[in-house]
Protein backbone atom coordinates (compact mmCIF):
# COMPACT_ATOMS: atom_id res chain seq x y z
CA UNK A 1 0.00 0.00 0.00
CA UNK A 2 1.49 3.30 -0.89
CA UNK A 3 1.02 5.54 2.20
CA UNK A 4 1.33 9.14 1.59
CA UNK A 5 2.48 9.60 5.31
CA UNK A 6 4.72 12.32 6.38
CA UNK A 7 7.84 13.15 7.91
CA UNK A 8 9.49 15.63 9.50
CA UNK A 9 13.23 16.03 8.59
CA UNK A 10 15.36 18.13 9.85
CA UNK A 11 18.74 19.07 8.15
CA UNK A 12 20.99 21.44 8.59
CA UNK A 13 18.73 23.71 10.36
CA UNK A 14 16.04 23.88 8.11
CA UNK A 15 12.86 21.95 8.74
CA UNK A 16 11.85 20.16 5.20
CA UNK A 17 8.30 17.79 4.53
CA UNK A 18 9.37 14.37 3.60
CA UNK A 19 6.18 12.43 1.53
CA UNK A 20 6.45 8.86 0.36
CA UNK A 21 7.88 10.75 -3.56
CA UNK A 22 10.44 12.84 -1.41
CA UNK A 23 13.45 11.44 0.00
CA UNK A 24 16.03 13.85 2.00
CA UNK A 25 19.59 14.02 0.51
CA UNK A 26 21.63 11.38 2.50
CA UNK A 27 25.16 11.23 2.85
CA UNK A 28 27.24 8.54 0.90
CA UNK A 29 28.91 7.43 3.95
CA UNK A 30 25.49 6.25 5.06
CA UNK A 31 24.27 4.16 1.80
CA UNK A 32 21.03 3.51 0.44
CA UNK A 33 19.44 1.34 2.35
CA UNK A 34 15.89 2.38 4.39
CA UNK A 35 16.18 4.06 7.67
CA UNK A 36 13.43 5.33 9.73
CA UNK A 37 13.37 8.98 9.57
CA UNK A 38 14.50 10.01 13.24
CA UNK A 39 17.38 7.16 12.96
CA UNK A 40 18.19 8.91 9.83
CA UNK A 41 18.38 12.14 11.56
CA UNK A 42 20.73 10.82 14.29
CA UNK A 43 23.05 9.10 11.71
CA UNK A 44 23.30 12.59 9.84
CA UNK A 45 24.32 14.51 12.23
CA UNK A 46 26.98 12.29 13.72
CA UNK A 47 28.26 12.55 9.91
CA UNK A 48 28.11 15.94 9.47
CA UNK A 49 30.28 15.73 13.00
CA UNK A 50 32.90 13.43 11.80
CA UNK A 51 33.08 15.64 8.63
CA UNK A 52 33.81 18.85 10.91
CA UNK A 53 36.56 16.51 12.73
CA UNK A 54 38.26 15.24 9.14
CA UNK A 55 38.05 19.05 7.94
CA UNK A 56 39.61 20.00 11.24
CA UNK A 57 42.61 17.62 10.73
CA UNK A 58 43.13 18.69 7.18
CA UNK A 59 43.40 22.08 8.53
CA UNK A 60 45.91 21.23 11.13
CA UNK A 61 47.87 18.94 8.64
CA UNK A 62 48.14 22.27 6.30
CA UNK A 63 49.16 24.69 8.54
CA UNK A 64 51.74 21.89 9.80
CA UNK A 65 53.51 21.45 6.27
CA UNK A 66 53.06 25.23 5.83
CA UNK A 67 54.68 25.47 8.50
CA UNK A 68 57.46 23.00 8.12
CA UNK A 69 57.91 24.87 4.65
CA UNK A 70 58.40 27.71 5.85
CA UNK A 71 61.05 26.92 8.43
CA UNK A 72 63.00 25.73 5.84
CA UNK A 73 62.73 28.32 4.16
CA UNK A 74 63.94 30.34 6.63
CA UNK A 75 67.07 28.49 7.41
CA UNK A 76 68.07 28.85 3.47
CA UNK A 77 67.49 32.70 4.18
CA UNK A 78 69.78 32.73 6.95
CA UNK A 79 72.66 30.63 4.81
CA UNK A 80 72.46 33.42 2.07
CA UNK A 81 72.25 35.99 4.81
CA UNK A 82 75.51 34.83 6.61
CA UNK A 83 77.34 34.19 3.38
CA UNK A 84 76.82 38.09 1.86
CA UNK A 85 78.31 38.81 5.73
CA UNK A 86 81.30 36.72 5.17
CA UNK A 87 81.52 37.87 1.14
CA UNK A 88 81.30 41.56 3.12
CA UNK A 89 84.24 40.88 5.06
CA UNK A 90 86.24 39.39 2.49
CA UNK A 91 85.42 42.12 0.47
CA UNK A 92 85.91 45.07 2.40
CA UNK A 93 89.05 44.03 4.17
CA UNK A 94 90.83 43.15 0.67
CA UNK A 95 89.49 46.63 -0.81
CA UNK A 96 91.00 48.39 1.84
CA UNK A 97 94.20 46.13 2.38
CA UNK A 98 94.89 46.74 -1.95
CA UNK A 99 94.38 50.65 -1.20
CA UNK A 100 96.77 50.72 1.91
CA UNK A 101 99.83 48.27 -0.17
CA UNK A 102 99.95 50.65 -3.13
CA UNK A 103 99.10 54.08 -1.42
CA UNK A 104 101.71 55.63 -2.96
CA UNK A 105 100.62 54.98 -6.30
CA UNK A 106 96.85 54.68 -6.51
CA UNK A 107 94.93 58.06 -5.04
CA UNK A 108 93.48 58.06 -1.34
CA UNK A 109 89.89 58.74 -2.75
CA UNK A 110 90.03 54.58 -3.40
CA UNK A 111 89.09 54.09 -0.16
CA UNK A 112 85.39 55.17 -0.87
CA UNK A 113 85.11 52.38 -2.86
CA UNK A 114 85.24 49.81 0.20
CA UNK A 115 83.27 52.09 2.16
CA UNK A 116 80.37 52.50 -0.08
CA UNK A 117 80.89 48.61 -0.81
CA UNK A 118 80.19 48.07 2.97
CA UNK A 119 77.40 50.08 3.24
CA UNK A 120 75.18 48.60 0.24
CA UNK A 121 76.51 44.82 1.53
CA UNK A 122 74.71 46.25 4.61
CA UNK A 123 70.97 47.11 3.03
CA UNK A 124 71.60 43.72 1.48
CA UNK A 125 71.91 41.72 4.35
CA UNK A 126 68.60 43.91 5.70
CA UNK A 127 66.67 42.83 2.82
CA UNK A 128 67.51 39.23 3.46
CA UNK A 129 66.56 39.81 7.22
CA UNK A 130 63.38 41.97 6.33
CA UNK A 131 62.42 38.29 4.57
CA UNK A 132 63.42 35.72 7.66
CA UNK A 133 61.51 38.70 9.63
CA UNK A 134 58.29 38.75 7.72
CA UNK A 135 58.25 34.85 7.06
CA UNK A 136 58.27 34.44 11.53
CA UNK A 137 55.52 37.14 11.27
CA UNK A 138 53.45 34.78 9.25
CA UNK A 139 53.79 31.86 11.21
CA UNK A 140 53.49 33.44 14.49
CA UNK A 141 50.20 35.46 13.45
CA UNK A 142 48.71 32.75 11.15
CA UNK A 143 50.25 29.23 12.11
CA UNK A 144 51.55 28.98 15.21
CA UNK A 145 47.96 29.57 16.97
CA UNK A 146 46.76 26.78 15.05
CA UNK A 147 49.29 24.45 16.05
CA UNK A 148 49.25 25.65 19.45
CA UNK A 149 45.18 25.05 19.73
CA UNK A 150 44.85 21.85 17.72
CA UNK A 151 47.98 20.07 18.96
CA UNK A 152 47.17 21.04 22.71
CA UNK A 153 50.75 22.37 23.54
CA UNK A 154 51.48 23.50 27.03
CA UNK A 155 51.72 27.35 27.61
CA UNK A 156 55.20 26.36 28.82
CA UNK A 157 55.97 25.48 25.30
CA UNK A 158 57.30 28.09 23.28
CA UNK A 159 57.60 28.31 19.30
CA UNK A 160 60.54 30.03 17.94
CA UNK A 161 59.61 33.71 17.28
CA UNK A 162 58.27 33.26 20.56
CA UNK A 163 61.26 32.35 22.04
CA UNK A 164 63.44 34.97 20.02
CA UNK A 165 60.95 36.90 21.67
CA UNK A 166 61.72 36.26 25.27
CA UNK A 167 64.50 37.42 27.70
CA UNK A 168 65.86 33.78 27.63
CA UNK A 169 66.70 33.62 24.18
CA UNK A 170 69.32 36.98 25.40
CA UNK A 171 70.54 39.75 22.42
CA UNK A 172 71.57 39.80 19.21
CA UNK A 173 75.32 41.53 18.92
CA UNK A 174 75.77 40.26 15.30
CA UNK A 175 74.16 43.95 14.69
CA UNK A 176 77.06 45.70 16.52
CA UNK A 177 79.54 42.98 14.73
CA UNK A 178 77.95 43.83 11.43
CA UNK A 179 78.12 48.05 11.82
CA UNK A 180 81.76 47.95 12.82
CA UNK A 181 82.75 46.16 10.16
CA UNK A 182 81.10 48.96 8.42
CA UNK A 183 82.72 51.72 10.56
CA UNK A 184 86.26 50.34 10.14
CA UNK A 185 85.66 50.92 6.33
CA UNK A 186 83.79 54.11 6.62
CA UNK A 187 86.39 55.70 8.74
CA UNK A 188 89.32 55.77 6.33
CA UNK A 189 87.63 56.76 3.62
CA UNK A 190 86.63 59.66 5.40
CA UNK A 191 89.58 60.42 6.51
CA UNK A 192 91.28 60.07 3.03
CA UNK A 193 88.18 62.16 1.34
CA UNK A 194 89.65 65.35 3.16
CA UNK A 195 93.54 64.63 3.64
CA UNK A 196 94.13 65.34 1.11
CA UNK A 197 90.75 68.37 0.41
CA UNK A 198 89.64 68.52 -2.83
CA UNK A 199 87.11 71.10 -3.38
CA UNK A 200 84.53 69.24 -5.89
CA UNK A 201 85.42 65.61 -4.98
CA UNK A 202 85.86 65.71 -1.22
CA UNK A 203 82.37 67.23 -0.17
CA UNK A 204 80.20 65.22 -2.91
CA UNK A 205 81.99 61.96 -1.77
CA UNK A 206 81.46 63.20 1.60
CA UNK A 207 77.85 63.98 1.61
CA UNK A 208 76.98 60.47 -0.33
CA UNK A 209 79.06 58.41 2.16
CA UNK A 210 77.81 59.99 5.18
CA UNK A 211 73.85 60.12 3.93
CA UNK A 212 74.14 56.58 2.97
CA UNK A 213 75.68 55.61 6.06
CA UNK A 214 72.96 57.31 8.45
CA UNK A 215 70.29 55.35 6.06
CA UNK A 216 72.37 52.00 6.74
CA UNK A 217 72.25 52.87 10.22
CA UNK A 218 68.69 53.79 10.57
CA UNK A 219 67.40 50.39 8.24
CA UNK A 220 69.19 48.42 10.51
CA UNK A 221 68.76 49.87 13.99
CA UNK A 222 65.03 50.93 13.43
CA UNK A 223 62.77 47.36 14.73
CA UNK A 224 60.23 45.67 11.89
CA UNK A 225 57.09 45.79 12.70
CA UNK A 226 54.59 44.71 10.81
CA UNK A 227 51.01 44.63 12.87
CA UNK A 228 50.87 46.93 16.07
CA UNK A 229 47.63 45.02 17.17
CA UNK A 230 49.68 41.10 16.83
CA UNK A 231 48.27 39.66 20.08
CA UNK A 232 48.21 35.83 20.39
CA UNK A 233 45.57 35.07 22.33
CA UNK A 234 44.98 31.53 24.51
CA UNK A 235 42.46 30.80 23.77
CA UNK A 236 40.56 27.61 26.11
CA UNK A 237 38.53 24.82 24.88
CA UNK A 238 35.21 24.70 25.55
CA UNK A 239 33.65 21.82 27.23
CA UNK A 240 30.10 20.87 28.75
CA UNK A 241 29.37 19.28 32.33
CA UNK A 242 26.04 17.52 32.91
CA UNK A 243 24.29 17.14 35.95
CA UNK A 244 21.89 14.20 35.83
CA UNK A 245 19.70 14.65 38.50
CA UNK A 246 17.17 12.35 40.01
CA UNK A 247 15.51 11.95 43.13
CA UNK A 248 17.66 14.81 44.86
CA UNK A 249 20.56 12.52 43.79
CA UNK A 250 23.45 13.11 41.29
CA UNK A 251 24.80 11.02 38.64
CA UNK A 252 28.68 11.02 38.68
CA UNK A 253 31.39 8.96 36.62
CA UNK A 254 34.52 7.11 37.43
CA UNK A 255 37.19 8.09 34.95
CA UNK A 256 38.61 4.72 33.22
CA UNK A 257 41.66 6.72 31.22
CA UNK A 258 44.38 9.28 31.87
CA UNK A 259 43.89 12.07 33.34
CA UNK A 260 42.63 11.75 36.59
CA UNK A 261 42.00 7.69 35.91
CA UNK A 262 40.11 6.42 38.64
CA UNK A 263 38.61 9.46 40.12
CA UNK A 264 35.58 10.55 39.94
CA UNK A 265 33.79 13.19 37.53
CA UNK A 266 31.05 14.66 36.01
CA UNK A 267 29.50 13.59 32.83
CA UNK A 268 30.54 15.66 29.73
CA UNK A 269 33.38 16.37 27.88
CA UNK A 270 35.06 18.50 24.76
CA UNK A 271 32.44 20.51 22.26
CA UNK A 272 32.82 19.51 18.85
CA UNK A 273 33.66 21.77 16.10
CA UNK A 274 30.38 22.91 14.74
CA UNK A 275 28.29 21.85 17.77
CA UNK A 276 26.37 23.32 20.37
CA UNK A 277 26.61 23.31 24.08
CA UNK A 278 23.07 21.83 23.96
CA UNK A 279 23.58 19.39 21.53
CA UNK A 280 27.23 18.36 23.44
CA UNK A 281 25.73 18.02 26.43
CA UNK A 282 22.39 15.46 24.67
CA UNK A 283 25.67 13.40 22.99
CA UNK A 284 28.22 13.68 25.57
CA UNK A 285 25.53 11.99 28.09
CA UNK A 286 24.41 9.52 25.94
CA UNK A 287 27.69 8.34 24.89
CA UNK A 288 29.20 8.61 28.78
CA UNK A 289 26.09 6.83 30.56
CA UNK A 290 23.89 5.56 27.66
CA UNK A 291 21.22 7.67 28.76
CA UNK A 292 18.77 10.32 26.30
CA UNK A 293 18.59 13.63 28.67
CA UNK A 294 17.21 16.66 28.58
CA UNK A 295 18.33 20.16 29.77
CA UNK A 296 16.45 21.40 32.51
CA UNK A 297 18.85 24.50 33.99
CA UNK A 298 22.56 26.19 33.38
CA UNK A 299 24.65 26.46 36.21
CA UNK A 300 27.60 28.67 34.78
CA UNK A 301 30.72 28.70 33.83
CA UNK A 302 34.64 27.79 35.23
CA UNK A 303 37.66 27.70 33.74
CA UNK A 304 40.46 24.91 34.49
CA UNK A 305 42.90 22.93 32.80
CA UNK A 306 43.19 19.62 31.01
CA UNK A 307 46.04 17.22 31.35
CA UNK A 308 49.47 17.45 32.43
CA UNK A 309 49.82 19.90 29.35
CA UNK A 310 47.39 22.14 31.11
CA UNK A 311 45.06 22.46 28.25
CA UNK A 312 43.21 25.60 29.27
CA UNK A 313 39.48 24.18 29.36
CA UNK A 314 36.33 26.65 29.80
CA UNK A 315 33.77 24.16 31.27
CA UNK A 316 29.93 25.08 30.82
CA UNK A 317 27.79 23.30 33.44
CA UNK A 318 23.93 22.20 32.58
CA UNK A 319 21.32 20.46 34.69
CA UNK A 320 19.62 17.63 32.91
CA UNK A 321 16.81 15.22 33.46
CA UNK A 322 16.54 11.74 32.33
CA UNK A 323 14.28 11.32 29.18
CA UNK A 324 15.14 7.86 28.54
CA UNK A 325 17.36 4.89 29.36
CA UNK A 326 19.08 3.22 31.98
CA UNK A 327 22.54 4.29 33.43
CA UNK A 328 25.06 1.83 31.63
CA UNK A 329 28.94 3.18 31.74
CA UNK A 330 30.14 3.65 28.02
CA UNK A 331 32.77 5.14 26.10
CA UNK A 332 36.18 6.39 28.85
CA UNK A 333 33.43 5.86 32.31
CA UNK A 334 34.54 2.94 33.96
CA UNK A 335 31.46 2.30 36.49
CA UNK A 336 28.43 5.34 37.43
CA UNK A 337 27.25 6.03 40.84
CA UNK A 338 24.39 8.08 42.42
CA UNK A 339 25.34 10.45 44.78
CA UNK A 340 23.06 11.96 47.38
CA UNK A 341 23.55 15.60 47.32
CA UNK A 342 24.21 16.06 50.78
CA UNK A 343 27.15 13.72 50.47
CA UNK A 344 29.13 14.35 47.66
CA UNK A 345 32.74 12.85 47.01
CA UNK A 346 35.48 15.54 48.43
CA UNK A 347 37.92 14.59 45.53
CA UNK A 348 36.55 15.04 42.51
CA UNK A 349 38.91 14.70 38.68
CA UNK A 350 39.16 18.13 37.80
CA UNK A 351 39.40 21.13 40.34
CA UNK A 352 36.51 23.08 39.08
CA UNK A 353 33.99 20.28 39.67
CA UNK A 354 33.35 20.24 43.27
CA UNK A 355 32.03 24.18 42.98
CA UNK A 356 29.71 23.11 40.57
CA UNK A 357 28.89 20.45 42.86
CA UNK A 358 27.93 22.83 45.40
CA UNK A 359 26.29 24.90 42.47
CA UNK A 360 24.16 21.99 41.73
CA UNK A 361 23.48 21.82 45.18
CA UNK A 362 22.12 25.18 46.09
CA UNK A 363 20.59 25.85 43.20
CA UNK A 364 18.13 22.60 43.82
CA UNK A 365 17.76 22.67 47.13
CA UNK A 366 16.52 26.45 46.50
CA UNK A 367 12.67 26.74 47.68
Amino acid sequence: MVGCAKFVFAHAGNHELISSGLRPKIPAELGTSYRPPELLIEDIRKVKIQRAYIMSNKAKSIAWDLFSDLRKELVELQKIRSHIIGFKIAFVSSGIGLVVANIDKVSNFLFVIPAFAAVFFDLLIHSYSFSIKRTGFYCRKYLEPILRNEYELSEEYLFWEEFMASPEAGKNVSFWGNLGITFLAVVPAIIALFAPFDLFISPFLGACLLAVLIYDIVALYKPIVFSKELVYYKNPRPCVAIFIVENNKVLLALRAIEPAKGKWDIPGGFINPGESAEKAVVREAEEETSLKVSITGFLGSLPDVYGNKKVPTLNLCFIAEIVEGEPHPRDDVAALEWFPLERLPLKMAFAHQYKMLLWCRNRLNRP
